[in-house]
């Protein structure tokens, strides 16, 4: 059987992504066989990293290849969803052992090709991605660039190339230690052979290989006597967009910690923000959010772009996708101050949704109250944090999608802002924790890639308050790392310019 291995880079030496196991709303890429690298072969080979808590290290995510000593080249898919922001990866250079005295780079700027559809992932196309290292890395025997070819070339089918990278081994089988960088040479196949194979083994008639896809793969062994595959996992499986790692590190966290299931009527407030997924045909779950009116939605700037047609609010839901019936979004508006470009690391990360009609309210569906300006939480007051989602790195949802709780306490700022710094390979002299956040959690317990944009909620004179939108954390794993939310009594003001008084 023939296996064929996507490239969109476009330089058939350079690496291949690799994602080291599927996840919901992220397409896992994965290669079987090879052999190791002899010598500093490759020196424009990169590994992109972010933070797993659970591991407690930089995790290598995907592939890249270094085309200036500032550049980085990558697949747009590995840097899903578009607004992850820059200070959620790391680049490491001049690595044949994965781990092996890393020394790490920051990113400080990502650009996706402007037709890559985040919707589609690598099978829409233009799945390229460009990434600015805060400063140039020194060039040597190890780290070194790889040359581009020009617009001209045409790559004729069976020439022979090589490909490198350190995939999975196997389905859900990443390679094991040392982790030593693997090779391979392959053949590139021609477009329209390539086309056959993934339509017969599809029963399709679909253009599966786009214009700006080059196919290359073996039948039988390669020169290494292995037979080296690529596997694709696709996202389908109904969950929360996962994931942002480390400090800052914004986008979808999803699920909580240390959680249980909820009772049916205990959070009436809770919401799911919903996307349309072309790939599952439905709206799915993309963040969470809270009814703060019956018109009104709260929830995580970062969450939302600005175009309200393209998302749906679900109330009154206990598990996902039972039942549904979505409520229309007429009007999206984020907070001002809310730097898109810095997304959850710059602050403000605050936005509200108002509903193209009120709800109906009842036992199931009913706002929650905003916490006054006035208010300060002493630390450690117990509060609830409340989601669907993941429950560690890489996992995947609860199998009933059933809403989660957790109690956690507030963490002071300055601990926080220690725990942070002291206890992850973030580093920078900026504060961590703006003076619009606050953080909560304990170990064992807390949102961890949880639904951002979901509610905080205290107990205050004999009622529920919010006091936090779910806003960033570490990305999974070392639970005693406090999830950081958008301080709710900060924008109360601002809130209620907007959102009319309510009884």
């Amino acid at each position: 059987m023939l296996w064929l291995l996507f490239l969109t880079l476009p330089f058939p030496g350079g690496s291949v992504p690799v994602t080291p196991a599927p996840s919901p709303g992220r397409e896992s890429v994965g290669i079987v066989g090879g052999c190791d690298v002899s010598g500093w072969r490759y020196p424009w080979q990169v590994s992109l990293r972010f933070y797993d808590m659970r591991l407690g290290l930089w995790q290598h995510e995907c592939g890249g290849s270094l085309i200036h000593p500032q550049w980085v080249l990558t697949a747009a898919h590995c840097i899903e969803p578009e607004d992850l922001e820059a200070c959620a990866f790391r680049v490491q250079v001049g690595q044949l052992r994965l781990y092996d005295h890393d020394q790490l780079h920051k990113v400080a700027e990502i650009i996706r090709h402007p037709k890559f559809n985040a919707s589609l992932s690598a099978w829409g196309g233009a799945d390229i991605a460009l990434l600015r290292l805060e400063a140039p890395v020194m060039l040597s025997e190890h780290v070194n660039l790889v040359s581009l070819p020009p617009a001209s070339l045409r790559v004729p089918s069976r020439k022979m190339c090589w490909v490198t990278g350190w995939g999975d081994i196997a389905d859900n089988s990443p390679l094991p230690p040392p982790r030593h960088l693997q090779e391979v040479e392959i053949p590139v196949v021609g477009n329209k052979e390539c086309n056959r194979h993934y339509q017969n083994s599809s029963d399709s008639s679909d253009q599966v290989i786009k214009a700006d896809m080059l196919c290359a793969g073996s039948e039988g062994r390669d020169s290494c006597q292995m037979l080296w595959l690529l596997f694709v996992t696709l996202p389908c499986l109904g969950g929360s967009v996962p994931v942002t790692p480390g400090p800052g590190l914004g986008p979808k966290l999803v699920g909580t910690d240390g959680d249980h299931d909820i009772p049916a009527g205990k959070w009436p407030w809770q919401v799911s923000l919903r996307v349309f997924n072309e790939e599952c045909d439905r709206w799915q779950h993309e963040c969470g959010g809270s009814l703060v009116h019956p018109q009104w939605v709260l929830t995580a700037a970062h969450c939302v772009g600005l175009e309200p047609q393209k998302y749906r609010v679900q109330m009154g839901q206990l598990r996902l996708y039972d039942h549904d019936q979505l409520h229309n979004v007429a009007e999206i508006i984020r907070h001002p101050k809310f730097n898109a470009s810095l997304s959850a690391c710059g602050g403000a990360d605050i936005a509200l949704l108002r509903l193209e009609a009120p709800v109906t309210l009842s036992q199931h569906v009913n706002p929650v109250s905003l916490a006054p300006d006035s208010l300060v939480l002493s630390p450690g007051t117990k509060c609830w944090v409340t989601g669907w989602g993941t429950f560690g790195a890489h996992a995947l949802p609860s199998p009933a999608h059933r809403l989660q709780e957790a109690e956690v306490p507030i963490v002071e700022d300055q601990v926080c802002e220690k725990i942070y710094r002291q206890g992850s390979p973030a580093g920078g002299h900026g504060g961590v924790i703006k003076k619009d956040m606050l953080c909560a959690g304990r170990r064992g317990r807390g949102s961890r890639q949880g639904d951002a944009g979901g509610p905080l909620v205290c107990s205050w004179l004999d009622m529920w308050i919010q006091v936090g939108v779910l806003s960033w954390g570490m990305a999974s794993g070392h639970i005693n790392y406090p999830a950081v939310y958008t301080c709710v009594m900060t924008y109360s003001s601002w809130i209620y310019q907007h959102v009319p008084l309510w009884p």
